[in-house]
């Protein structure tokens, strides 16, 4: 199975889960609402701020030929789509799960040097990537632990790594 396809399953299986819970107590608009704010509330943690302040940041995104201008509007769109509505569709987090995977490709396998992945700008892009990979991460753990009697103790210092790898 392609990185890609790992990816949109891993977001299906927690989409689907925070949904369905979501529908025995709501309609699925207001779940995927409510969905959208906890992700929007631990990507701000992670952040130190609010994503919706961070989102021109964005504008700086340098196309090449591994993330072409479509990639670079789409995940913009799909990011402030997630702010101003604070409601998460699977295909939103799923295309935005997959434009952070092109700039992991990009990283590793494109033609920046280490003075252009070390500017200012692509670090304050790093941080965006990073705080919602962490969000992500941290959401399948909450599913995890709630279907598999994952131990807290376990997840708690998980934690506790992310939080001093990413400060």
């Amino acid at each position: 199975m392609s990185e890609p396809k790992k990816i949109r399953e891993m977001v299906r299986y927690v989409f689907n889960y925070y949904v369905k819970n979501g529908l025995n107590k709501t309609d699925e608009k207001d779940a995927k609402r409510k969905l959208g704010e906890k992700f929007i509330s631990k990507i701000n943690e992670y952040l130190g701020a609010e994503l919706k302040d961070k989102v021109a940041i964005l504008n700086n995104i340098v196309e090449d030929n591994r993330i072409e201008k479509k990639e670079k509007e789409k995940f913009i769109g799909r990011i402030r789509e997630l702010v101003d509505e604070s409601s998460l569709s699977k295909k939103i987090w799923d295309d935005i799960l997959y434009f952070i995977y092109l700039v992991r490709n990009n990283v590793f396998h494109g033609s920046k040097d280490i003075t252009q992945m070390s500017g200012i700008k692509q670090i304050e892009r790093f941080k965006i990537y990073t705080a919602i990979l962490l969000a992500t991460n941290e959401m399948l753990f909450d599913v995890i632990e709630d279907n598999f009697q994952w131990v807290s103790e376990d997840r708690n210092r998980v934690r506790e790594l992310q939080k001093k790898e990413f400060p």
